[in-house]
């Protein structure tokens, strides 16, 4: 018999397959709250008609799970789940959602050789053609010929080892074939960067202003200097932040906006990122941190150019004074500091997150040390990223308030609102919303 303790844990304790905002295989059973697409746009609601008149809806499809706008995969598609977007000029895009722990089968190693996952869908979409048909191509590799290069059903395969990766025969008449973008296996998936990043291979797909990245194989709206084909090696699938040239800033991309080519992606550095921060005013931070607020590079301690500075290793032989790495010789309330490589500006702060225990995602008092990483409003509008001026411009900036923690568009207090951390929104008829962010316990 099934007691009222058990029914209640049933209704209030879901099974977690239904919290993990991830997928496996194809996402057909997903129930995330995902609701946007790669680009960006947001989902219509799937009992909606407009702008899009579906043709999946809840009442035809009821075991779907077509709850609100949600990314689904009501057709079971092997690309993952989608929507129908709110822009009418665009009916559907795919969404862009981690695989599950099986993810970590799902992936490749190198150029993918080894590769025997279930991805059958080539970078465009496009249904790959099963290996033992011959239509609508006849192929060079078949199962007969290359009985270990695992050409199942119409999975991407790599049987010649293309330096690009997986591929397949595809069921479009007029392309014959087409790689499948499917990412690096570990340690490349961690969502943090080692050093400038240029080994990334992560998912992130803004930029430090919250522009959408544009797709690495587009043309538009800017022609690529870096390409998938002359550049195989550098990781350059889908919209992702990559740092192919190797630049000293870190992952970068082009931009879906046509008056900005390409800008700088935040991505926190991989661990030992939590040893990388300061514990108070930082006096005794000893990290790495070379990059100022403003993303000047740090002048050498022991140089005298472009500044001729007044702290020095000699006269301050216990402040850590090494190479150019930030630090806080004079206890300077706002944190550690350096002396930068542009003439025109002697100095600056650096920001450098707040040790553990200010790194739970939750709240003390008003929150104003919170340093976590949620970036939606009590009502679940998207933060503007707090270097970003649009659309709002904002009073409280990275530059002006040093201290505040005020990285991407994370929420935060720092003007010591006592109704706690907020931010300014991505919807241009609210300027700014809080954040619904639990106390800590005692």
């Amino acid at each position: 018999m099934i007691t009222s303790k058990f029914v209640f844990l049933l209704l209030f304790f879901p099974s977690t397959a239904y919290l993990k905002d991830c997928i496996k295989g194809n996402g057909k059973d997903y129930r995330g709250t995902q609701s946007k697409t790669h680009s960006g746009k947001t989902c219509q609601d799937w009992t909606s008609t407009t702008p899009h008149n579906p043709n999946f809806t809840p009442e035809q499809y009821p075991n779907a799970g077509l709850e609100a706008n949600f990314c689904r995969n009501p057709d079971e598609g092997g690309f993952g789940p989608w929507c129908y977007t709110t822009d009418p000029t665009t009916r559907y895009e795919y969404c862009v959602i981690p695989q599950c722990e099986a993810y970590f089968e799902e992936c490749i190693k190198g150029n993918g050789e080894d590769y025997r996952g279930t991805q059958s869908k080539t970078h465009s979409g496009k249904a790959c053609q099963k290996w033992r048909s011959t239509t609508p191509h006849n192929p060079n590799f078949t199962p007969e010929k290359y009985p270990n290069a695992g050409l199942e059903s119409n999975f991407c395969r790599n049987p010649d080892g293309d330096e690009l990766g997986p591929w397949c025969y595809t069921t479009d008449p007029s392309t014959r074939y087409e790689h499948c973008i499917i990412p690096q296996c570990n340690p490349y998936l961690e969502d943090c960067i080692k050093d400038n990043g240029k080994d990334y291979r992560g998912t992130q797909s803004k930029t430090h202003s919250g522009k959408t990245c544009q797709h690495w194989r587009s043309t538009t709206p800017h022609n690529p200097n870096f390409t998938p084909e002359k550049y195989p090696n550098a990781g350059l699938e889908a919209n992702f932040c990559r740092n192919p040239d190797g630049d000293e800033l870190g992952p970068w991309c082009y931009t879906t906006d046509p008056s900005t080519r390409y800008e700088f992606c935040i991505i926190p550095q991989c661990k030992p990122y939590l040893e990388d921060c300061i514990k108070g005013i930082g006096k005794d931070y000893r990290g790495t941190q070379s990059k100022t607020h403003s993303g000047k590079t740090c002048q050498q301690w022991i140089s005298t150019t472009p500044h001729n500075p007044n702290f020095t290793p000699e006269n301050y032989p216990d402040a850590g004074l090494e190479s150019n790495f930030c630090r806080n010789p004079d206890g300077d309330e706002s944190g550690p500091w350096c002396y930068t490589m542009d003439p025109s500006t002697r100095y600056e702060f650096c920001i450098v997150p707040q040790c553990k225990p200010y790194l739970e995602d939750c709240i003390k008092g008003n929150g104003k040390d919170y340093r976590g990483t949620q970036s939606k409003t009590h009502s679940g509008k998207s933060c503007q990223q707090w270097r970003s001026t649009t659309p709002h411009n904002p009073n409280f900036t990275p530059g002006n308030y040093p201290n505040a923690g005020l990285e991407s568009n994370f929420c935060r207090n720092p003007d010591g609102d006592e109704s706690g951390p907020w931010c300014y929104t991505t919807d241009p008829s609210t300027r700014y919303e809080n954040c619904f962010i639990p106390k800590c316990e005692d």
